[in-house]
């Protein structure tokens, strides 16, 4: 679940800047720029009723500016599209309302984070029980 809500940004990612990068894994060298680093940071579950549960994710999404000398402006500009773009992804078949929309720079690197949450129902693999089939016909027949 936590590599599809990454998938989901990423999707969105794309849609609004066909032209950029778009990275999910560590980047050793050859960085280009300007380019998005997606990453997954940390997930909360909490039990809640029955077999029912509910996932928060933490996600970054690191934007590395163009040198152009103007990076906080265009850091910022990002940061504006950012809100609106990544409001709601998809999650599987799911639409899901992102969060806690928080953005900083650092080092010269826009870092926007948001956390993305659902419910979903946990069906054991191993049921306790067996399937049975039977041929019942009412009595009269």
């Amino acid at each position: 679940m936590n590599n599809e809500c990454v998938d989901g940004v990423v999707e969105k990612l794309y849609e609004s800047f066909p032209d950029i990068p778009i990275y999910t894994e560590d980047i050793e060298q050859d960085l280009a720029e300007p380019s998005f680093m997606v990453d997954f940071t940390e997930s909360n579950q909490e039990h809640k009723l029955d077999k029912r549960y509910y996932r928060s994710m933490l996600i970054n999404v690191h934007y590395f500016p163009s040198n152009t000398g103007n990076n906080r402006t265009e850091i910022n500009s990002v940061f504006n599209e950012l809100f609106e773009i990544l409001e709601f992804i998809n999650i599987g078949e799911n639409l899901i309302m992102g969060k806690n929309f928080e953005t900083h720079i650092e080092d010269d690197v826009g870092i926007f984070t948001c956390t993305y949450g659902l419910f979903f129902r946990s069906i054991p693999e191993n049921s306790l029980f067996e399937s049975v089939e039977s041929d019942v016909k009412p009595k009269n027949e």
